[in-house]
């Protein structure tokens, strides 16, 4: 068919493919750097092993001294404590509980009379007695019956002095030993509070080398498990550490798509230039989305 203008209609076909990549400048040098990573990682491929030497260092010698001394004293005074506070606690609590107020049960306050009434006792039987005897023998009636009427006397008040003496002796020791019974229930307190003291304080001592050891434990326990968390994972985080290595050795890539377009175009002039025109931009148009493809 003829058309105005005098030019007749026509088919066109428009192709266009578009390819990009790393500049040329450098894109020959990035290919010798893969190259030369190839090579290496053919040589190591395998990861590089867990450190030999371990991650936690071992207890040296003076630590190892130190903890079992601490642990020894330790142990060995908390055992001793109640050895250590054991005739006090007994004596406050006979004390703050009366034992010692039956004098007759009181070992020490009988052995103080004894001791007190000795002297005397031998005075009175070794001296006064032999003294007084004697003036009745140098006046020639021995045995008369009134020597034994004063010996009589004699014995009888040496027996009431004692008794009163004995007796006031008693009677402030009871009166001290309510004293010391006061005393005693008011003292227990602070001496079980100085014993639950001093024993918390060597089990502080105990704990503080049981938290010790727990911790150097929980140290190897960390180190095991980092390690086998390492052993499982350390080839594949290598590969991808080489990967993204490589990746940023030879950045960008290449794109490429292709569009085709087929239109008609009028052989008159104005008519055909605007065919060919609408056919690039559909070719262009067809690049664009084959790269998003």
């Amino acid at each position: 068919m003829g058309g105005s203008g005098g030019g007749g209609s026509q088919t066109q076909n428009t192709s266009q493919t578009s390819q990009t990549g790393p500049s040329p400048v450098i894109a020959p040098k990035l290919e010798n750097l893969t190259d030369n990573a190839w090579g290496w990682m053919g040589q190591n491929m395998k990861a590089p092993g867990y450190f030999p030497g371990g991650t936690v260092a071992d207890r040296s010698p003076a630590d190892l001294s130190a903890r079992d001394t601490t642990w020894q004293v330790g142990n060995n005074s908390l055992q001793a404590l109640s050895g250590q506070f054991q005739p006090t606690l007994s004596y406050l609590n006979a004390a703050a509980n009366g034992d010692f107020l039956d004098l007759t049960k009181n070992p020490n306050f009988q052995g103080a009379i004894a001791a007190g009434l000795a002297p005397v006792t031998e005075n009175f039987t070794k001296s006064i007695i032999p003294n007084y005897r004697g003036q009745f023998a140098s006046a020639g009636r021995p045995g008369a019956g009134l020597e034994a009427d004063g010996m009589q006397d004699l014995y009888l008040n040496f027996n009431r002095a004692t008794a009163d003496a004995a007796t006031k002796a008693a009677n402030e020791a009871y009166g001290m030993e309510r004293g010391l019974q006061s005393g005693a229930a008011q003292a227990l307190p602070g001496v079980y509070g100085q014993m639950g003291n001093q024993a918390q304080s060597w089990l502080s001592m105990l704990s503080g080398v049981g938290k010790d050891d727990n911790a150097y434990a929980q140290l190897l326990k960390n180190d095991a498990n980092a390690k086998h968390t390492y052993d499982s994972k350390s080839q594949l985080d290598w590969y991808n550490m080489l990967s993204q290595t490589l990746q940023s050795m030879y950045p960008g890539g290449q794109t490429w798509g292709s569009g085709t377009s087929t239109g008609a175009a009028s052989g008159g002039g104005d008519g055909g230039q605007t065919a060919q025109l609408a056919g690039g931009a559909m070719a262009a148009a067809g690049t664009v989305a084959a790269a998003f493809i």
